[in-house]
């Protein structure tokens, strides 16, 4: 599905949950970071997945930290690519985001699976996330 269906599918909640998946979160939070930038497109990454895992009674399914952490690994991503740099090309140019256990190489299961982790931020403690450069984005 094109991204601005998925976009406007996710905002007004008719987007079947089963029809979200790991590659559709990371290109929600590609088109969120070249849309609003970081640290903006966190608050419209983490609010619209929270708001659409309550939408699905699966609330507890939301994770902030695995959220950010995504948001993050995308950001750092695309720091190093052009402007115009696609979803499929940033996939293409670095196929460890379809990773779904890349978050595990940042953080020991344990912290990232505790609660803590859950319901806030944690930093990683294996090894420093990319850094994400502060900017604002342009409508892409």
């Amino acid at each position: 599905m094109p991204i601005d269906e998925l976009v406007r599918r996710l905002g007004d909640l008719t987007l079947p949950n089963q029809l979200f998946r790991h590659r559709d979160h990371l290109r929600f939070a590609h088109h969120c970071l070249l849309r609003d930038g970081w640290p903006f497109a966190l608050d419209a990454v983490s609010e619209q997945i929270a708001r659409f895992a309550r939408h699905h009674g699966q609330a507890q399914k939301f994770h902030a930290t695995v959220t950010e952490c995504w948001v993050r690994l995308v950001a750092g991503a695309l720091a190093g690519e052009p402007r115009d740099c696609s979803f499929e090309q940033l996939v293409a140019r670095h196929p460890q985001l379809l990773d779904k256990s890349l978050p595990l190489r940042y953080y020991s299961h344990e912290r990232l699976f505790g609660e803590a982790a859950r319901v806030r931020w944690l930093e990683p403690d294996r090894r420093a996330l990319p850094r994400c450069p502060i900017h604002r984005g342009v409508a892409a």
